[in-house]
């Protein structure tokens, strides 16, 4: 129990962190991309100003509680099993939420369907790698 908290906790911390890094390497590039690609419009009458950070950082911890529920269940738990595992289910999550925004609201664009999951599935990666520096869980006694 001890082991999931101490992953959970890591991977959360580094999910926030490499997600305001990510994001913020985006837009500072995204100035320079083709219009087509960036349809900024209508996603920022809906956005807010300033994030509300506790969301945020809560949102992250229990995202990091499922990944580090799917590590645990993969029984393998190497710097690079957590992040392929990570960025597997974070580009499964993050495509799939993708997919049911573009399919229903108009200020989602094809080109976040493309890039959000991608951003989205290196902050997993980066989670998945930090909870691999943890361990293993260690074999139950008989």
């Amino acid at each position: 129990m001890l082991r999931f908290l101490a992953r959970t906790l890591l991977g959360g911390t580094v999910m926030y962190l490499s997600g305001l890094f990510l994001w913020e390497r985006y837009y500072a590039v995204e100035r320079f991309l083709p219009p087509q690609f960036v349809d900024n419009q209508l996603a920022s009458e809906v956005s807010r100003d300033l994030a509300i950070v506790w969301a945020d950082i809560a949102g992250a911890l229990v995202l990091a509680v499922l990944l580090t529920m799917v590590i645990s269940w993969r029984d393998r738990s190497s710097v690079v099993d957590g992040l392929k595992t990570g960025a597997m289910v974070g580009i499964m999550i993050w495509g799939g939420v993708d997919l049911a925004l573009y399919a229903n609201f108009e200020f989602f664009s094809t080109a976040a369907l493309i890039t959000d999951p991608v951003i989205e599935s290196l902050k997993f990666a980066a989670a998945g790698a930090a909870m691999g520096l943890v361990g293993r869980d260690p074999e139950p006694r008989d």
